[in-house]
């Protein structure tokens, strides 16, 4: 299985955060070890708890979006899941912690568990939501949606004409620092 960058970052993270020490204990090894969110969710280990179902999965491959659970509060490195109740099981009579991330912020295991590794990129100055002005165009757009194709970012806009592109965040990132687009500064 050839080793994407991503799957290197994640794992160089996982590495100094939350490395695996034995042989024996369900987690990741070696950066082949990650698997894509759709890779994990056609694990046949998959979907053992009823509260989390390959429906559910798809839903959040659409999205790029998903809810995750943990018996420890959601950091670098620290086990999640998807299901609420597997967590519950780790936690024991202790609090379950949740967060809503990014799919591909997890290296995964399998449809059932992974390990958080956000790898810090360039988009953390743009966020789904934020309004940006076309100074070019002299029109509004909103980010309506950030996803990760194949290891290149592309962020959604919609226009406040209706119109709407997709655009390579790098491309987006280039005409920010240029000045063609600028980001309101929050009054």
């Amino acid at each position: 299985k050839k080793v994407s960058e991503h799957q290197k970052e994640q794992f160089e993270i996982i590495q100094k955060n939350n490395p695996m020490l034995d042989d024996y204990h369900t987690g990741i090894r070696k950066a082949s070890d990650i698997k894509t969110f759709s890779e994990a969710i056609e694990d046949d280990e998959s979907f053992a708890y009823p509260d989390y179902t390959k429906e559910d999965a798809m839903i959040a491959l659409k999205t790029g979006r998903i809810r995750v659970y943990s018996s420890k509060p959601i950091s670098q490195g620290g086990f999640i899941s998807p299901s609420q109740m597997m967590a519950q099981d780790y936690a024991g009579s202790g609090k379950v912690y949740s967060q809503v991330v990014n799919v591909e912020d997890i290296a995964w295991i399998n449809g059932d568990e992974g390990q958080y590794a956000k790898v810090s990129n360039k988009n953390d100055d743009v966020k789904i939501g934020m309004n940006l002005h076309d100074l070019s165009r002299r029109q509004w757009f909103e980010v309506t949606r950030i996803n990760n194709i194949n290891g290149t970012e592309y962020v959604s806009l919609v226009g406040n004409n209706g119109g709407y592109r997709s655009v390579k965040l790098d491309v987006l990132m280039d005409e920010i620092k240029k000045g063609y687009i600028s980001i309101p500064k929050k009054k």
